[in-house]
Formats: structure tokens, sequence, C-alpha cells
């Protein structure tokens, strides 16, 4: 019974790998494309936090409790990098993930976001976590954490890249049309190819069927003429 236990969960861990879905947040200026986001995904899933380079802002685990200090052993993407960054992090459960902006002050004016948090209020959802980080010290420089947190940091998910970003390029090579063919013979062809060979397998049955007629005819005459000779009516030639 233990193996089919694990068996089972063998399979249903696959089948989340091979369905894994990927979302991408762009760390913007703009606080509508990362901010007071209501996340979710299952295990597996993976979150591409694209970090363009001289940005003031970073994601950061806390924990509802502490909604404006990093959270230990938890991670981060570092604020302000040279050069853009992509910084991958892949759930390992479904618990409830507070995430909030690093940069001193900003986690104070609700620059933060959750993933698979309660959606009711009043049960830490992400409209609870933003009161509670409104709440917290302006100033709370001391609390936060600036660098980046290394691959295989993380509570609830795990860092499992960071690397360049690098962007999609804007041109495309776009493929030519290709120009209407003429409809070919070639179905013609092959129609007069199976109607000749019908033809010739009919043929060769009706060919066959009167050899076999001719010889049976023939082997009846000879019976009948067998017969004669026995009973008298026809000499023996």
């Amino acid at each position: 019974m233990r193996a089919q236990e694990i068996a089972a969960a063998l399979v249903v861990s696959c089948v989340s790998l091979v369905f894994a879905a990927n979302t991408t947040i762009m760390v913007t200026d703009d606080p509508a494309s990362w901010q007071r986001q209501e996340l979710a995904g299952v295990v597996g899933d993976t979150f591409n936090i694209i970090l363009p380079a001289g940005n003031g802002h970073s994601l950061m685990q806390v924990s509802f409790d502490a909604p404006c200090t990093a959270l230990k052993g938890g991670f981060n993407t570092g604020v302000s990098h040279d050069k853009p960054t992509e910084f991958i992090l892949q759930l390992k459960t479904t618990d409830p993930i507070y995430i909030a902006c690093g940069q001193p002050g900003h986690c104070h004016n609700a620059e933060g976001s959750t993933i698979n948090a309660p959606v009711t209020t009043g049960t830490q959802s992400l409209v609870d976590f933003t009161l509670a980080a409104r709440k917290t010290p302006e100033d709370n420089s001391a609390l936060t954490q600036l660098n980046q947190s290394a691959v295989g940091s993380g509570v609830s998910a795990s860092v499992v890249s960071i690397g360049e970003y690098v962007a999609p390029s804007a041109t495309s090579t776009s493929t030519p049309t290709p120009k209407p063919q003429p409809a070919t013979k070639g179905w013609d062809t092959w129609m007069v190819g199976v109607a000749v060979a019908v033809a010739v397998v009919l043929l060769a049955i009706g060919v066959g069927v009167l050899i076999f007629t001719r010889r049976r005819s023939a082997a009846r005459e000879d019976e009948l003429a067998m017969q004669e000779v026995v009973n008298g009516k026809k000499p023996v030639t």
C-alpha cells in the first residue's frame, strides 16, 4: 500500500511539473505592473521577476506579522542592479507568500504583493497585508535587506535561477506568404492509378475463374467418358 501511495505521489508531481505555469513580473516604476497583485500558483509553477538596470525597487520576502522586515531565509531580488536581472522563483508549497519592496520607505507605502494569500479580508489577505504594512514606521532601513539572495534561498518558494535578462528582439523576420499554387494533378493521377490497379485485380480474378471453370468442365467431361467406358457404352480407344 505504501508503494502505491509513493507511486501516486510521483505521478502527481510529474503531472504538476509537466503542466507548470509561468508568470512574468516586470518590476517597473508603474506600481500596477507588480504591486498589490494577488498572484497564485501551484507547486512547480515559476515566477520570472524582471528588474531593469538601476531600478530602485526589489521583491523581498517578508511575513504577514512583520510586513516590512526581511524574512529569515527568504528570497530577495536586491535593489539597483548594473544590468537587467532575471530572478526566477519556483513554488515548493502552496503556503501564502508575502512580498514587499526592500527599498527603505517603499513597503510603508504599500509596495507589496502576495502569492497564494487568502482572498477574503480579515484572513491575512492582500488587503490585510497592505494595511499592516502602512502601520509600520516609514523609515524601516534597519529592517530591510538590499542585497540579493542566493540560488536556493526562499521559504515556500526557492530561487532556481539568477541571471542577466535579455529582452526579446523587437524586430522579427517575416516569412513570405507562399503564392497560391494551381491545383495539381496528383490526386487525379492517384485515382487513375487506383482504378487501373482495381481493373487489373478484377481481370486477374476473371481470368482465374474462367480457367477454373474450363478445367472443371474438362474434368467433368473426362469423368463422364470414363463412366461410359466402365458401363460398356463406349469402346476403349
